[in-house]
């Protein structure tokens, strides 16, 4: 049974998520280690006999455990993220941004394999399905998934770095997943190479950290706010330039802080840019009252509203509907091919639904 090194992966073998990963730790730059359960485990578990959620066998998951002891001193004494890398995502036109499962704080063997399932679960789930149907370029292949294990960063600070004009930093307290899956406005920075052109405060009322063995979300008191001071924002666009400079495109980069250390934790392509067709822009505005926002998907569109509360409402959905939602994570995907425009009470410009929107425009 062979498991790799992160600093082994190759998109032959790992998919792009975790070689990208591996290029960058190579490179110098501080990405958590970690080990892949390679693309041939995936095939291997996914052609024999069936088994419940193709559960890692018993030679996979003592495979695990060799490779998290030697990782993290004991399988048993730290915690890990375990993360997709598939053979859609973290493409130069596909993202799959939020398409798959990560799972955070994850602790010990068996608990390795249950993550390590669902993993490979989502790779056939709704909202992948609907995504891989929606990209202009089929696949070579039937589509396959590793798995990166990385030491669990216990994050002061996470966020957002997208490195293509106009260069934007998002960020919020804790860990990022309330960023990226939309459920809060984070913290944004706008820059150019005179420095920080914009600031813009968000709506960050809670933060999501580990607590033991569980996830929390816990009140955030105002005097926290904002959560980068503007030499911070500077590193953090200067590592995005380092970043693009080895990877030679323009990239899109989750990092997290903790203990004053930035760790980068994903680096993708960027698959469409922040502006977008202003179509129908000398149209007059037929609004009652003059309404404010910020695009993450530019355009103009029309058609009816519908309100929706949340997956249990899409049913009501209708071609051409422009959805109104308090906020949009990946479980939207399926809709967003079919809606003229979707209004977000909150969100940021960099979370998944958005990235996926402006794929889909």
């Amino acid at each position: 049974m062979t498991l790799l090194t992160l600093r082994e992966a190759t998109p032959a073998t790992s998919g792009r998520k975790a070689s990208t990963l591996a290029h960058l730790q190579r490179a110098g730059f501080d990405v958590p280690d970690g080990f892949v359960i390679p693309l041939s485990e995936y095939r291997r578990h996914h052609t024999a006999e069936p088994r419940p959620l193709h559960r890692p066998d018993a030679a996979l998951q003592a495979a695990i455990e060799v490779h998290l002891s030697r990782l993290l001193g004991g399988a048993d004494e730290g915690f890990v993220a375990v993360r997709s890398s598939s053979t859609t995502e973290d493409g130069s036109h596909s993202s799959g941004a939020g398409q798959h499962d990560t799972i955070l704080a994850v602790r010990g063997t068996h608990a390795v394999a249950a993550a390590v399932a669902r993993c490979w679960a989502s790779l056939r789930s709704p909202r992948a399905m609907a995504y891989r149907d929606h990209q202009p370029t089929p696949a070579s292949g039937p589509p396959a998934m590793a798995v990166l294990v990385q030491r669990f960063i216990d994050a002061d600070v996470s966020g957002v770095v997208f490195t293509h004009h106009p260069r934007v930093i998002e960020a919020t307290h804790g860990l990022g997943d309330p960023l990226v899956s939309g459920a809060i406005t984070p913290d944004s920075w706008t820059l150019d190479d005179t420095g920080i052109t914009s600031r813009r405060a968000g709506t960050i009322r809670s933060r999501l950290d580990r607590c033991g063995d569980t996830l929390r979300l816990t009140p955030l008191p105002a005097a926290q706010r904002p959560c980068l001071d503007d030499v911070t924002v500077r590193e953090l666009d200067r590592l995005g330039a380092d970043i693009t400079t080895v990877l030679r495109y323009p990239a899109d980069i989750e990092w997290a802080i903790s203990r004053g250390r930035i760790h980068t934790l994903q680096a993708r392509p960027i698959t469409a840019h922040l502006t977008g067709p202003e179509r129908h822009a000398d149209r007059p505005c037929s609004l009652g009252s003059p309404t404010a926002g910020v695009p993450a998907s530019p355009g103009s569109a029309t058609g009816p509203t519908r309100v929706l509360t949340g997956p249990r409402d899409f049913h009501r959905m209708q071609p051409g509907d422009i959805i109104v939602c308090h906020t949009s994570d990946p479980a939207w995907t399926p809709l967003f091919a079919h809606a003229a425009g979707i209004i977000t009470e909150a969100g940021g410009t960099l979370s998944h639904a958005a990235i996926v929107a402006r794929e889909l425009r």
